[in-house]
């Protein structure tokens, strides 16, 4: 019983990081009515790329990621894939996006990541990297096509599919290192 209390102590500690993470989004990136889809994609692409030139950084180092300030980087970096991921997903989900919505959101992510994981290695973190960018591969195809306004017709639920996967393979990463 005190394994499962733990790990919802720690859940509750990573959405903790994800809100931080979205009120500092928010407060560095305030929300542009008119930013087109490929704006939000790219906003979440350029947190994954940050994040995976940092951690190829560390690789090359040869630390171990398991250290306190190694940690606390990578939590950092995944809560902010996770804050960008889900504020795009919450400007294609709702009508007027709102905190509400992105709060939902996250809601949402939570509800699909009560599983123990660990990332205790750079592998391991550089994959959950590549699963985020391959989450995000079917924007990337359709914008090279046109970059849409969020409000024209859109395939609206595979483009939330493809935010919510990376922003819920993020939030898993956060959860684990937390």
């Amino acid at each position: 019983m005190s394994g499962r209390v733990a790990r919802e102590g720690r859940c509750d500690e990573a959405i903790g990081v994800v809100r931080r993470g979205l009120v500092q989004a928010e407060e560095k990136y305030l929300v542009d009515p008119d930013a087109t889809l490929g704006t939000w994609f790219a906003r979440v692409q350029d947190t994954v790329a940050v994040a995976c030139r940092v951690t190829v950084a560390r690789v090359r180092e040869g630390r171990a990621p398991t250290g306190a300030a190694h940690a606390a980087e990578q939590l950092g970096l995944y809560a902010y894939i996770c804050a960008e991921a889900i504020r795009a997903a919450a400007q294609v989900w709702g009508e007027e996006p709102s905190p509400r919505v992105r709060e939902s959101v996250l809601v949402l992510l939570v509800g699909g990541c009560r599983r123990e994981a660990t990332l205790t290695s750079w592998p391991a973190l550089l994959l959950s990297l590549a699963c985020c960018g391959a989450a995000l591969e079917p924007l990337a195809i359709g914008l090279r096509e046109k970059d849409l306004p969020m409000g024209e017709s859109t395939d609206r639920e595979q483009v939330l599919r493809c935010l919510l996967e990376a922003a819920q393979i993020a939030f898993g990463v956060v959860d684990a290192l937390a």
